[in-house]
């Protein structure tokens, strides 16, 4: 079982994560001779009440990932209106250093988050597969999961 350990601060619990294009993006990078961006490692917001990882459109610049679809969404900030926004297909790696990986594909919403001080946000397209623990108390936050892989979009 791999696991990360966080810390919890005002906004909620947050892990580091890495961020990347899927491995069909780089392929398609490859085979025109264009440069492959590097991964992101950043502090990531585990947020239970998002359906899917959203991201800041400076992330989604820096990985260079291309849109792949549309998706409507309703928040605190949308009022009762849905808005729709662009996805972008995008591998999230869950590990420590020297432990246990896991890998998942998914279809992110890019959206600006930075005016919020988040980058990104997990949400429950890679959560129903880990188990959150938080310790409110001891400001910390435990997540664990299965190594391997899972392919969502």
């Amino acid at each position: 079982m791999g696991s990360l350990t966080g810390k919890i601060d005002r906004y909620g619990p947050f892990v580091y994560a890495t961020f990347m294009a899927t491995a069909q993006h780089v392929e398609a990078l490859k085979a025109r001779n264009l440069p492959i961006p590097p991964p992101v490692s950043l502090l990531t917001l585990i947020d239970t009440g998002s359906a899917t990882c959203v991201l800041d459109l400076t992330l989604v610049k820096s990985l260079q990932l291309i849109i792949t679809g549309k998706a409507k969404i309703h928040t605190t900030t949308t009022g009762g209106d849905y808005e729709e926004r662009d996805q972008y297909d995008v591998s999230v790696f869950l590990s420590e250093a020297n432990a246990d990986t896991r890998q998942f594909n998914v279809s992110a919403i890019g959206t600006d988050l930075a005016s919020e001080g988040v980058v990104a946000i997990i949400g429950w397209d890679v959560l129903h597969e880990c188990v959150l623990t938080c310790d409110g108390p001891a400001r910390r936050c435990h997540l664990d999961f299965r190594p391997g892989s899972a392919n969502h979009p």
